[in-house]
């Protein structure tokens, strides 16, 4: 059995937050090559978002394409409704999205703290919860992070089984939970200011 055939996604729906560009549009297309239907999420670049959808449109695939600021939390469950209605359901969701601002620890104010925060944090917790309570009667949930949960002390694959007890699913019904911290690696700082000179889109 080649990699294809074991990690068939035919008939799968998937979200990938920062989906325009980078690790995420690296998903979104790897997705679609394996079968799956894909909803991406941007922040700003549009243009690259829409190109990204009709690359797994011409692998025959559906997407979806939805603008969000991940930072405004509040705006989170009615884009959660928003995808989930139009794409029916989301078996897989990947929090790929994230920011940084390349500034010295002793000079970060607390705003761009904050947005970081936001972003890298809140958003990937507050989606998780929005989608996992709609994912549960289908039994499965895997989420990719694209940060270390030990940096924050909060494992999402714990959470994802504590939301399904409180709603009578034991773990085994839950099926599974996947945290990957893709982005968790040593770059020398400039040659990270080249490829990345500004918060991700």
């Amino acid at each position: 059995m080649n990699a294809k055939e074991r990690f068939d996604l035919t008939g799968r729906i998937t979200l990938v937050t920062g989906g325009s560009r980078g690790i995420g549009r690296g998903i979104a297309v790897g997705l679609a090559q394996h079968g799956a239907d894909v909803a991406i999420v941007y922040r700003s670049a549009r243009t690259e978002a829409e190109t990204v959808a009709e690359e797994i449109r011409k692998l025959g695939r559906r997407a979806w394409v939805y603008q969000q600021d991940l930072a405004e939390t509040d705006r989170l469950a009615p884009l959660a409704d928003r995808i989930w209605n139009d794409c029916g359901r989301i078996d897989v969701l990947v929090n790929n999205a994230g920011m940084a601002y390349l500034e010295r620890f002793d000079d970060i104010p607390p705003e761009h703290w904050r947005r970081v925060m936001a972003v890298n944090l809140d958003a990937v917790f507050f989606l998780s919860q929005q989608i996992a309570r709609r994912m549960i009667d289908a039994g499965v949930t895997v989420s990719i992070n694209s940060d270390d949960p030990a940096i924050f002390g909060i494992d999402l694959c714990d959470e994802y089984r504590l939301l399904a007890a409180h709603h009578g699913f034991d773990e085994a019904e839950f099926d599974r939970c996947n945290d990957l911290a893709a982005a968790h690696s040593f770059v020398p700082i400039e040659a990270r200011r080249r490829a990345w000179p500004r918060p991700i889109p």
